[in-house]
């Protein structure tokens, strides 16, 4: 079992510990249990779903936390993960209902994140997904986010930048498996080079503790994720 002071001595390392901070603060939160150890009034993106998941299943299938009471003393945005980029019209109906329902709690959702493993040649289609993506009127009131893979960058460094005009930010993922990439440090030439709002996806693993991150003027902060 995961030690919960362990993890709360972790995250603070990670962030800081002043209350004025945790508001900066975000967690990738996709089971109910670790919740325990988010501070108060900390930014959470909630896992709350699949879209065409491979198989014998229905097109979008709800997973993750569901709404409630807990909820109410933090910044909420929902994540949904990805795996065909079709029908970006059905995709946003299936996130209008669940903004809906968090809204019925009394709970805002200030951001859609979008969780795709696009292949580095495809990102240009997945941005035209995403343009598609935006118009919908669930987005009038709430922003959207992706996440990313580094490899993009060094891939298919200008297909990032297409990607980035239709979103408010690409959270980079430094880990694989829950500990930081072998060899992340390959990787932060290209994200010092990053000239659109970003953020960096880190874990709790103890990997990353002390661990200089590549920031520049575009960074808007890093994303724990407490899943392991």
């Amino acid at each position: 079992m995961i030690n919960t002071l362990k993890i709360a001595i972790i995250i603070l390392l990670f962030t800081g510990c002043s209350d004025s901070d945790n508001n900066h603060m975000s967690y990738w939160l996709w089971k109910l249990s670790d919740l325990k150890y988010v501070p108060a009034k900390a930014h959470l993106l909630i896992y709350q779903g699949d879209y065409r998941l491979p198989g014998p299943h229905s097109v979008f299938v709800p997973r993750g936390p569901s709404p409630g009471n807990l909820f109410k003393r933090h910044n909420v945005s929902i994540l949904i993960r990805v795996y065909s980029l079709s029908d970006p019209d059905i995709l946003a109906h299936s996130i209008q209902a669940i903004v809906e329902e968090w809204n019925f709690y009394g709970i805002p959702v200030t951001e859609i994140q979008i969780d795709y493993d696009s292949p580095s040649f495809k990102l240009t289609q997945y941005a035209e997904f995403l343009k598609q993506l935006r118009r919908a009127t669930v987005f009038d009131n709430t922003g959207l986010s992706i996440t990313g893979l580094v490899t993009w960058l060094s891939d298919n460094f200008n297909g990032t930048k297409k990607l980035a005009v239709h979103v408010d930010y690409i959270a980079y993922q430094l880990y694989n498996k829950y500990h930081p990439l072998a060899d992340i440090e390959l990787y932060y030439p290209s994200i010092y080079a990053i000239d659109y709002p970003y953020k960096t996806g880190i874990t709790t693993s103890e990997r990353f503790n002390n661990r200089e991150l590549p920031i520049n003027g575009f960074y808007k902060g890093s994303i724990t994720f407490l899943n392991r």
